[in-house]
């Protein structure tokens, strides 16, 4: 759904958010780019194509934006790109932010040059995806990238063995046969939850807008499995965040392999569970986040939509939508914190726009009051809840604690992190961490509408500014403000309590 007039009438969201035109233009450095490669499938129609997921990843808007997505081919397969190699001008950070990788290859290993390049781009915070299949399908293009190459298993297992990996549901039938693949029943996946007693959810890539979850895959008789490093001790490759910690990947999803015989396939004996999608942020280590899955038949045409071996995940609407969420939720998490950040703008300017944010902003003052940041970071956070995920929201407060100061930051995720002591408990009454939020996206809403004014003459409103470098000069004043003023508060809440317990 492409809007071209957004008023303040109420409108319903689904899985996407279009930023208007007007922003398209103004915000073109901020576009979305991503690079898809393979060394063996293909990105046509057939089953083994990519075709389905392309377009999925073309029509996925990434903080409003719509991105440009480019294939690449090692050989001469039809793509975008044929022949392709990995070199300084064909990957970089001013060229892509993010690379899919398809590995089908087994046999040898990437040219020491190219996973050079590749590594570059992951140090300097381009976003990576990669996956293969069973046995050692994958093993050339990522089994020996830094990183990528622990955090899933690009040698076995077999395809047929008993030792394989199996999702493959035996369908309405309750026979299990190879092409169960391509029916409706997905395989689930077990997410793995973090955050507090009260205020639990899954991984980023895990969330769905309106469903919440993403408890589904695409099913598959043979598939591999996702790894965690054995080891963060070379900071040459696992770099540590700015307080010297260790980062390391993460699981995001458990599977479980199971299932019956039948011919080409030994009936698994001692059912598992195993690692499907791990992911890696290695924002906090200032380089690139990587994510890893099982295997690139979560990804390809046999699965997903119809074929010789059936109608495909697609014809079960509910687990088709959120699959294809997943997608997407990939693209958006992987993207480099510069082009994040600089999403913001054209992803907060519009949703300004919309209802019911659209009447809190009207006539806002220069210098509004504490209550009413509040309130205008409280009806901006219930918009954007319509079309974007708690991940995603708390990603974009997040950033803006950065923008005013790294160290606070640092504080606030140890506050949703750990357990609460009966000191945390009280200061948190005060001044709970959702009325810093809410404060904090008050302050980037008040920045930005007063800014950039419904109604004015964006392109000389933006020129203005001072561009994206003034809108962040705006939004940290205000935040410096805001954050100050709810300071006040809490310091005045804390002696009040002070003088009570000086009395128990």
């Amino acid at each position: 759904m492409i809007l071209n007039n957004l008023t303040a009438s109420k409108i319903e969201f689904q899985n996407v958010f279009p930023i208007k035109p007007a922003f398209v233009s103004l915000f073109k450095e901020c576009t979305p780019k991503i690079l898809v490669f393979t060394d063996g499938l293909s990105f046509g129609g057939s089953d083994f194509g990519l075709s389905d997921f392309i377009n999925t990843l073309e029509n996925t808007t990434i903080h409003g934006m719509l991105p440009i997505v480019k294939t690449a081919h090692s050989g001469a397969t039809a793509a975008d790109y044929t022949n392709f190699t990995f070199t300084a001008s064909t990957l970089s950070k001013n060229k892509y932010d993010v690379l899919f990788l398809f590995g089908s290859s087994s046999f040898g290993s990437l040219p020491p040059a190219e996973i050079s390049v590749i590594k570059q781009f992951m140090d300097d915070g381009g976003g990576v995806f990669a996956t293969g299949d069973h046995a050692n399908l994958g093993k050339r293009l990522c089994g020996e990238i830094p990183r990528i190459k622990e955090m899933r298993r690009w040698a076995g297992p077999s395809a047929g063995g008993t030792d394989r990996i199996s999702t493959n549901d035996p369908g309405a039938d309750n026979a299990f046969q190879f092409d169960d693949q391509s029916d409706v029943t997905a395989q689930k996946i077990y997410p793995a939850y973090t955050g507090t007693t009260v205020n639990s959810e899954p991984h980023f890539l895990l969330q769905h807008p309106t469903k919440k979850i993403i408890e589904v895959l695409p099913d598959h008789p043979h598939e591999s499995e996702c790894t965690i490093p054995a080891s963060l001790a070379d900071i040459s490759v696992w770099p540590k965040d700015d307080l010297g910690n260790d980062v390391s990947p993460e699981i995001v999803a458990l599977s479980v392999s199971y299932g019956g015989g039948f011919p080409g396939k030994q009936p698994i004996s001692a059912p598992r569970s195993f690692n499907a999608i791990v992911a890696y942020d290695g924002h906090q280590a200032d380089v690139g986040r990587i994510s890893t899955d099982a295997t690139w038949h979560h990804f390809i045409n046999v699965n997903l939509i119809n074929s010789g071996a059936g109608p495909g995940l697609i014809a079960n609407a509910d687990a088709y939508d959120r699959v294809s969420t997943y997608f997407g939720n990939i693209a958006i998490w992987l993207m480099p914190e510069k082009t994040r950040k600089c999403l913001r703008w054209p992803f907060i300017l519009t949703a300004i726009e919309l209802y019911p944010i659209a009447e809190f902003v009207i006539d806002l003052p220069d210098k509004p009051e504490l209550p009413e940041l509040i309130e205008l970071g409280r009806e901006m956070n219930a918009t954007l809840s319509r079309f974007a995920t708690s991940a995603q929201r708390k990603e974009l407060v997040n950033d803006l604690f950065d923008l005013h100061d790294k160290k606070l930051l640092q504080q606030v995720t140890s506050l949703r992190s750990k357990p609460a002591s009966i000191e945390d408990e009280i200061g948190q009454r005060l001044a709970p961490l959702e009325l810093m939020e809410q404060a904090a996206l008050g302050a980037l809403t008040h920045a930005a509408a007063t800014s950039m004014p419904n109604g004015k003459d964006l392109e000389a409103a933006f020129k203005s500014v001072g561009g994206i470098e003034g809108l962040d000069k705006k939004a940290r004043e205000s935040l410096k403000h805001t954050l100050k003023e709810l300071s006040v508060a809490v310091q005045k809440s804390r002696s009040c309590t002070d003088m009570i317990l000086e009395h128990c």
